[in-house]
């Protein structure tokens, strides 16, 4: 189902986007070569999205009823660098780090279960638009930056130089269809730094945040001492 998604992204010239989307348009957003490259077509069109939700709001004179666009009622009132329902993710293009706090995706890796099922499917013939793990795979293949294979407390399989027929071939191979596990990409030049999903994880995000130079207002420090709070 998914939710609210806090998610600030800072751009190499130093501009922000503060904003909050839904949590489903994360993993694949993010776990893309063109996010690696920071190209600017790429951002712009996912912000695009935002934007005019956020325009949308402004000309309704912030009133839900008044909004012409589905979703904007649920995000636009939300412009802040703080945790929302499901957490917070901070991509800062200038120090290549994504800060990852949310309870929904985990980012620089693919489940093999999503990449075997598109792989079965009869879209999966000609890698289409909907085959969003598989291409995105593929991408990562293609430039070496495929990793390993996880699977839970046994040692990770180097992948390191894997095509992706053979990472193809190994996913599909019948003798392979109870090894579940995450296929882990290298998001260079990106750190993935994740936060424990809890109110002391998302403090110790805030100081990160603040080290990193990012600026609060009163609303979002409020915002941050709330989260998840049961004090």
């Amino acid at each position: 189902m998914g939710g609210n998604l806090a998610i600030t992204i800072r751009e190499p010239n130093g501009k922000e986007h503060r904003m909050d989307r839904h949590t489903n348009s994360m993993p694949f957003f993010v776990n893309n070569v063109r996010l690696c490259d920071k190209d600017s077509d790429y951002l712009a069109n996912y912000l695009k999205t935002w934007y005019d939700m956020l325009a949308d709001w402004e000309k309704s004179g912030h009133r839900s009823s008044k909004c012409k666009l589905p979703m904007t009622a649920c995000y636009a009132p939300y412009p802040f660098l703080a945790p929302s329902e499901y957490g917070i993710v901070v991509i800062d293009m200038m120090k290549d780090v994504i800060l990852d706090l949310n309870g929904y995706s985990e980012f620089g890796t693919l489940h093999d279960s999503g990449v075997r099922l598109e792989l079965q499917s009869p879209a999966s013939h000609g890698l289409g638009p909907k085959d969003v793990p598989c291409e995105n795979l593929k991408e990562f293949a293609e430039r070496g930056q495929v990793v390993s294979f996880n699977q839970y407390k046994k040692k990770p399989l180097d992948w390191r130089g894997k095509t992706f027929e053979e990472i193809k071939t190994f996913i599909l191979d019948p003798a392979n269809a109870d090894k579940f596990g995450k296929i882990v990409l290298d998001m260079s030049p990106f750190k993935v730094e994740r936060f424990e999903e809890s109110h002391e994880g998302a403090l110790k995000l805030r100081e990160r945040v603040l080290e990193l130079g990012f600026k609060l207002s009163k609303k979002e420090e409020k915002l941050w001492a709330n989260w998840r709070n049961e004090d």
